[in-house]
């Protein structure tokens, strides 16, 4: 989804439905088969997930105890989605430490302009969680600037709030007006000067983020999913850790698919 497709997203969707718990567990014992090493759950709201009684906690819990994935990883999530019971979950270290949980502004009237669910304290109160429970756990999240009538003083406290929060990453996204749509026939447009230098802003940010995030673990030894060699034949291969940092090697054999201990030793 883009965050950029307010107020249409709920007219082009259909219905919500869940498929059933027994088939993503037959599916994942399929991929196991194949070989497969990760599994992301993802859908249009997976926090919203029901089958039977059933909801995304325990769904992960049967994955979990019903499967030899090695790893699991979750797609975006709501902020009320988020729970002591939930975060138990990520005892078991197959659990991978990455949380999405789109923010979509920093500024409490933008976000009430958004109709968004969820109030700024709501957010910060998820997040402090998340790392009191999951330590290392990378938060990332998306952010749209200059949504219609966003004040150059709600840009600075969305901007303050992002960088306060400590997102792994941080998503950017302009708004951009769609047809039909009530955002697109709000007055206080704003002009693309002011909207690009915005976007830049909050890009800059989104870079100092992601390094600081992930300077933390220099030196430390984490094991990382090496997905495939940056081009063939280079001998360079990418992978990611648990908590979604990219990291890159060099080997005369390949390491596609294979999950190995490597120690973080420089930012590139």
């Amino acid at each position: 989804h883009s965050p950029c497709t307010y107020c249409i997203v709920p007219k082009v969707r259909p219905h919500e439905y869940s498929l059933p718990a027994s088939q993503i567990i037959d599916e994942v014992k399929q991929k196991v088969a194949l070989g497969y090493k990760e599994v992301v759950l993802t859908g249009t709201k997976v926090g919203s997930y029901k089958d039977d009684g059933a909801d995304l906690r325990d769904l992960v819990q049967r994955i979990l105890t019903s499967t030899g994935i090695e790893r699991l990883r979750l797609s975006s999530l709501q902020p009320s989605e988020i729970s002591p019971e939930f975060l138990a979950l990520w005892q078991n270290e197959r659990l991978c430490r990455h949380l999405h949980l789109a923010l979509q502004s920093g500024s409490e009237t933008v976000l009430q302009r958004m109709r968004r669910s969820y109030s700024l304290d709501q957010y910060q109160r998820t997040v402090n969680l998340i790392k009191q429970t999951i330590p290392g756990t990378a938060i990332t999240t998306d952010i749209m600037v200059a949504f219609p009538g966003e004040s150059d003083e709600e840009f600075e406290q969305s901007y303050s709030f992002c960088q306060q929060a400590g997102f792994a990453n941080i998503h950017v996204f302009p708004f951009s007006p769609r047809p039909e749509t009530a955002a697109a026939r709000m007055p206080e447009q704003i002009k693309d000067k002011v909207k690009a230098e915005r976007n830049q802003r909050m890009l800059g940010l989104s870079r100092s983020s992601h390094r600081s995030f992930c300077e933390q673990f220099l030196e430390q030894t984490m094991p990382v999913l090496w997905e495939k060699e940056t081009s063939p034949g280079s001998g360079i291969y990418s992978g990611l850790t648990s908590n979604y940092i990219r990291v890159f090697t060099g080997s005369e054999k390949s390491l596609n698919n294979k999950i190995t201990p490597v120690k973080l030793v420089e930012f590139h």
